[in-house]
Order: C-alpha cells, then sequence, then structure tokens
C-alpha cells in the first residue's frame, strides 16, 4: 500500500513539473509571437541591430552643412513617419513626401506595407526593418503626446517616464522668431535625478538677452542675479513662463539657488594670462566681487560656473583658437553649445556661422575692470570661460527642476 501511494505521489510530482514546463514555453511562445500595437514614431535610421549611424541620418543643407534630416523634416515641415496600430498589430502607415499614407499589418516576424512584405526585428519598445539598401528605419513606441511633439522637433526626446540622466525630454515651445508659423518645441537634456525630481537644461540656446538689461549703462555695480532682468523675464508667468502649459509649469519645482561670487574659479584659467599690451594679468586688473549675492528661490534659472563644471567637468582640453588671449584658455567641449534650428533659420544673436556655437550666460558674476562694473560670467562657442558686461546680450540656457509625478 505504501508503494502504490508513494508511486502515485510521484506521479502526481512530474505531473506538476511538466505543466511548469509547459507554462514556461507557453509564456516564452507568447513573448515571441508578440507583435506591435499602439503608436510608433521614427526615430532615426541605423543599422541592421537597430543600432544609430551618424552618416545615416545626415544630409546637406542650403549652405552645404550637414544638418540631421529628422530635425530638418520635423522643425521645417512638420513631418515624421509613424504608424498607429491596434491590438492585432493592423492599422496605417503615416508616411513622408511621395510614399504616402499605406495600410500596415504585423505578423510574428513580418508585416506588410501596402503591397510590400518587409521582415522586421522588435525588441522591447523599438523596432526596426530594411528601408534602402543596407539602412534600416528604427520605430519607438511612443505616447500621443510624444508623437504630437516629435512632429514638432522633438525626434530624439523620450517621455517623462522612461527618462534618465543624459536622455532629452520635451518640455514647452518657444517663440525665438516672432512671424513663424509656429514654434519650435523646447529640448531638454536631463543633467540630475533624485526620485521622480529630474534637473533640466536646454539643449540648445534658444535666445540672447542680457543678463540685466541696461541701455544707460547705469550702476553697473549693484548688479546681482537677484535683481537682474533675465532672473525677472525667466520667472515671469507672462514672460518665459508663458511659453508653457499650466500642467507643465505646475510640474516646475521652487529651487532654492546660492548665487556665490566666482573669483578664485576663474582665475584659475585666466589668472596668469596678461591684457594684450602684456602689463597686467586678468588678476591684476580684475576687482574682487566683495559680496555673494543673496539667495534666490526660483523655478526657472541659469547654472552657475560652479554647477557647470559640477554637471560637465572642469576645463582642461586645449584651446581650438590660435588667437590671443583665447590660445592659452583651456577649453572644455562638454561645455560647448549649439542654437537651435529656429535661432540659425533667423539669423538671431551672434554664433559661429560654421560650427552653430554660441557664447552662453551663467547666473554667476565674476571679476570686473575697474571702469566698467560688474560682469557676467559666461562660456564661449569654443568651450572656454569668460566674463562680460551684464548689459550685452548673449544667449541662454535656462535650467529647471521639475517633479514627474
Amino acid at each position: 500500500m505504501f508503494k502504490k501511494k508513494f508511486s502515485i505521489i510521484v506521479f502526481i510530482i512530474v505531473l506538476l513539473l511538466s505543466g511548469c514546463g509547459k507554462n514556461e514555453n507557453s509564456n516564452n511562445d507568447e513573448i515571441k509571437k508578440e507583435i506591435p500595437s499602439g503608436l510608433w514614431a521614427l526615430r532615426y535610421v541605423g543599422n541592421e541591430k537597430g543600432e544609430y549611424v551618424e552618416e545615416f541620418n545626415m544630409v546637406e543643407d542650403f549652405y552645404g552643412r550637414p544638418v540631421n534630416f529628422m530635425e530638418m523634416m520635423t522643425v521645417d515641415y512638420g513631418e515624421v513617419s509613424y504608424m498607429e496600430l491596434d491590438e492585432e498589430g493592423k492599422g496605417t502607415y503615416y508616411g513622408v513626401g511621395s510614399r504616402g499614407n499605406m495600410d500596415v499589418s504585423f505578423k510574428e516576424d513580418t508585416f506588410m506595407l501596402g503591397d510590400e512584405e518587409k521582415t522586421y526585428t522588435k525588441d522591447g519598445n523599438k523596432l526596426w526593418f530594411e528601408d534602402g539598401e543596407g539602412y534600416y528605419s528604427v520605430y519607438e513606441k511612443v505616447s500621443a503626446e510624444l508623437l504630437e511633439k516629435i512632429k514638432k522637433g522633438a525626434y530624439d526626446c523620450v517621455d517623462f517616464s522612461s527618462a534618465e540622466i543624459g536622455d532629452l525630454v520635451v518640455l514647452g515651445e518657444y517663440d525665438t522668431a516672432p512671424g513663424n508659423d509656429r514654434n519650435e518645441v523646447l529640448k531638454w537634456r536631463v543633467i540630475d535625478k533624485d526620485g521622480d525630481k529630474l534637473l533640466l537644461l536646454c539643449d540648445k540656446l534658444i535666445d540672447s538677452f542680457s543678463f540685466n538689461y541696461n541701455p544707460d549703462q547705469t550702476n553697473l555695480d549693484s548688479v546681482t542675479w537677484e535683481n537682474c532682468s533675465l532672473r525677472a523675464f525667466l520667472n515671469d508667468p507672462q514672460g518665459f513662463l508663458s511659453m508653457f502649459t499650466d500642467e507643465e509649469v505646475n510640474m516646475m519645482q521652487v529651487t532654492h539657488l546660492e548665487n556665490k561670487a566666482a573669483n578664485e574659479e576663474l582665475l584659475k584659467y585666466w589668472g596668469d594670462f596678461h591684457d594684450i599690451d602684456e602689463r597686467k594679468t586678468y588678476s591684476d586688473m580684475a576687482k574682487q566681487h566683495a559680496t555673494d549675492g543673496p539667495d534666490t528661490d526660483d523655478k526657472v534659472f541659469l547654472l552657475s560656473f560652479t554647477e557647470v563644471e559640477k554637471y560637465f567637468g572642469e576645463a582642461s582640453e586645449p584651446s581650438v583658437d590660435d588667437e590671443y588671449p583665447f590660445s592659452d584658455m583651456p577649453r572644455n567641449s562638454k561645455w560647448v553649445a549649439t542654437v537651435t534650428k529656429t535661432v540659425e533659420d533667423n539669423g538671431q544673436g551672434y554664433y559661429n556661422r560654421e560650427t552653430l556655437g554660441g557664447a552662453w550666460l551663467t547666473r554667476t558674476l565674476s571679476t570686473a575692470h575697474d571702469y566698467n562694473g560688474m560682469m557676467a560670467t559666461y562660456i564661449s562657442g569654443d568651450g572656454q570661460v569668460f566674463n562680460y558686461f551684464t548689459y550685452v546680450p548673449l544667449f541662454i540656457r535656462p535650467a529647471v527642476w521639475i517633479k514627474t509625478k
């Protein structure tokens, strides 16, 4: 009797183990047979592994300079290829140009695009298929909200929910050139993360402003970040904040900022360089900023020079400029920022027309020549640090902490 019961128990265990194996295989089959559904937007052109290939994505602009094809299509024309699929993988392919819209129907390994059958690869939220000899169109699953932003230029951005340090996200739109038919979306680089909070920095130079608008050039020694016109504009609901929806403004967190003066931090880069007639060093000519500026609480701000070094490192690379005084000053290529396509198209501000690199302000006041008051610290288009008069327009890269949940 005992042996019979033992045999029955063993048989049941075998059946259970066998059932587990079948369930596992069944799950694997389901994963293998999963086909795409929802919205899928073209992100870039890659290789057979779905990897980005720089040369596949570049074309020449009107001036013969290389430009990203996706940026040109979305910013200039508002066009992007995307697919809208039901749960069975059937739907519509929305093409650009002459290709137009077509029916699309996915199977396990292939899909029909109009009358043409193609083989595709799907890996998580990314799929790609050969769209020409040797190059592949890479699509990514996106939300309806992000798709609309991609059409306006956010072709390389991700949703807030999946954003990590180094990613691009889109927040707001900016009318750099009044009179344009539509605004260009603002793309921000995630440079820090704290739980559900992200520190965003405008990825490109969006416009030029004076640190403090002062056409009469009066009371220059009284300028601080706290009382400058640029801070007022960035935090004004009728100014910079008007470029955002109420929901986006509510995501922005009020940040407590220290506004320390920068002298030693700057002089370590150019304190020993002489003026053009070799009589004095910068440190001899400089007027020490006597006190730090007051702390402030802001939604939108500029990075301090200390924060530039914190997030992008110090300058240690040789200069790319062979003219005085730039030739002797170290640079950091990670400090370099370029203008947006809208700024470029409208020729606004002073920037290098070949590299598109421009000078951008920090919120840090620095040393100044005796006769001309306070000066604002800025990063040059080549990635060097300088200071200049607070009333002269330079480009801006606003920063903001947002809460995503």
